[in-house]
């Protein structure tokens, strides 16, 4: 499977310390925009070139990106540039959308349907199924990038434990 990340579910993964391992997930390629990557800054952008640079993460080129369709999408949607390069690529590429973002995963399910929108919950309960992590560590570090000011929803305790 190969997943469009936004900047808000790199943020997220950064922020509590997984993304590397996130990007460990077998039968999933992780990709990123060059408008994505430039929504990162500091110590998150110089953590995503390395996993570029180790071939961890796929930079899209701006050619894979069709520019008409992303003006569409941004006046239509009206999302941030990020989220509307995802919503772009993921059309040309037949690619799923990882984001956080509210208005973003609304946008990701009327264009594609539901099957093609995850988050980063989803991807730490993806680690938990394969044993990237314990069902006790994908919780805690959920509630990290909530308190790392992740607008992310309240979910059961044992949603990541359910596997």
């Amino acid at each position: 499977m190969n997943i469009l990340i936004d900047a808000c579910s790199i943020i997220n993964l950064f922020n509590a310390e997984c993304l590397e391992r996130i990007c460990q997930l077998p039968d999933r390629k992780f990709c990123i925009g060059p408008i994505v990557l430039g929504e990162c800054n500091g110590d998150c952008a110089q953590h995503v070139m390395a996993l570029i640079a180790a071939e961890n993460i796929r930079q899209l080129d701006e050619r894979e990106i069709d520019g008409e369709r992303f003006l569409e999408l941004l006046d239509q949607f009206n999302l941030g540039p990020g989220e509307t390069e995802c919503l772009a690529a993921a059309e040309t590429l037949n690619y799923t959308v990882c984001t956080d973002d509210r208005l973003a995963r609304k946008a990701v399910a009327d264009l594609f349907g539901m099957d093609r929108r995850i988050g980063t919950a989803r991807l730490l309960r993806w680690s938990v199924e394969v044993d990237l992590m314990a069902c006790v560590e994908a919780q805690q570090r959920f509630e990290t990038m909530k308190q790392e000011g992740g607008f992310l929803p309240n979910l059961d305790n044992g949603f990541f434990c359910q596997v």
